[in-house]
This record gives structure tokens, sequence and C-alpha cells, in this order.
């Protein structure tokens, strides 16, 4: 029976729907035995497969760069990640199951296969992977950003106050604050330095306790460049 529930959902292409009853039945047996194993690995593999041969995945608006990370991340992918991930950081994101350096590598692949992407094309598959909220999306856009520093400008302040909007984790916001946002505006100068700040100083006094979060840690990183970032090493830069 719970094998067909399992493979039901992996049909569907939702991966954390199984992901999520498979948590259940640890919760309530505390243990998972070999079957179900078994069956929830298969529901996974299934979904993934699902959502790589979905014809209508061309007109969801993806891109075919965020549709080579998206597929990427989740060729990556493992079960046992994506349960421990929800029972660590709860179901504020979905989670693809993926690790960090797969996350790293994805990005360094994108970059190979498409070479000198401008400015724009940057930012709007930055913009794109975020818009799902799957953690190893997110991450991926962050890292996509990093990669991509000396694109950026004091405008894109805009687009990343958006993202630390929406952030929902610390492991999400303090790699884009510290990652990004605290690389970015080392580098600016002049005119363009100042608007940046004033930005950081409307963030300090946001309603949007994320957004107050980078503003605090932005500030102390630049007072003090050997403060670390908290906890240590953000989640970004862990293989």
């Amino acid at each position: 029976m719970l094998g067909t529930v399992l493979v039901a959902q992996a049909g569907t292409g939702s991966i954390p729907a199984a992901v999520v009853l498979l948590v259940a039945i640890v919760k309530i047996t505390g243990q998972v035995n070999a079957a179900v194993a078994a069956v929830a690995a298969v529901a996974a593999v299934a979904a993934v497969a699902a959502v790589g041969t979905d014809p209508q995945r061309q007109n969801r608006g993806m891109s075919d760069a965020g549709d080579f990370v998206d597929l990427t991340l989740q060729n990556e992918a493992t079960w046992e990640r994506a349960a421990q991930a929800n029972a660590r950081w709860g179901y504020e994101l979905d989670f693809y199951g993926a690790s960090v350096g797969a996350v790293r590598g994805t990005i360094r692949d994108l970059t190979r296969r498409y070479k000198n992407m401008t400015h724009d094309e940057v930012t709007a598959l930055s913009t794109e992977l975020w818009n799902v909220p799957v953690f190893e999306r997110r991450l991926a856009a962050i890292v996509l950003l990093q990669a991509n520093l000396s694109r950026l400008d004091n405008t894109d302040l805009t687009r990343i106050e958006g993202f630390l909007r929406g952030a929902m984790l610390p492991e999400i916001s303090d790699p884009l604050t510290f990652d990004v946002v605290v690389p970015l505006i080392e580098a600016l100068s002049g005119s363009n330095r100042t608007r940046a700040e004033t930005a950081l100083e409307r963030w300090a006094h946001d309603g949007n306790p994320w957004l107050r979060r980078a503003a605090h840690g932005i500030a102390a990183k630049l007072a003090s460049p050997e403060i670390s970032d908290p906890p240590g090493k953000s989640p970004s830069q862990r293989s």
C-alpha cells in the first residue's frame, strides 16, 4: 500500500511529496525498513524521470539554461538527502536532495556550456531559478551571482532585496548576504557606493526580518572585515 502511494506521488513528478510520506513513516515506526527504502528510491528516480520527459516542460517559461540547471540538480538528488534536509530545516522550502557540491558543480558546468553570459542573462537566470521555492535552485541562483560578481552593480541590489525578502532560511539568506552582497558593495565606489549604502540603511529599518538580518550582517562585516561569516562558513562555500 505504501509503495503504491509513493509511486503515485512520483508519477506526478513530486519528489517532496514522496519524501514527506517517507518521513512520516520514519516518525511513526522509528525506522525505515529495506522494502520502504527501496520503494522510496524508485519513487524518487521515477519523479526525476517524469519531470525530465514532461512534454509540457517547454511551455512553462523555463529557459534552456534554467532547464539545464534544474534537471542536473534533480539528477544529482537522493531521497535520503532530501529527507535529512526536511528533518533539519522543515518545510519552508522544498528540497531536491542534491549536495552543495553538486549545486556548485552544476553552475560550473553551466558556465562552460553557456559561455560569456551577459549581465542581463545572468540576472534573468538567477530570478528564474529563485522563483521556484526549492532550496537547491535558490542556492544555485546565489552561486551563479557569486560567479558573476564582476558583472553586477548597485542597481542589482533591488533584485537581491527581493530575494532576501523571501529567503525563508538562514542557509539561504547568509550566503546571499556574505558571498554576493558584501563583495558587490566592497567593489563599488563614488556615487554607486553611496546609493548602495543608502539602500542598506533602508534595509536595516525594514519590517522584513531577513532584510534586517542581511543589513546588520553587512554593516558588521564592512566595519570589521575579519569577522567570520555566521555561522562560520556559509552553505554555498561548503563542499
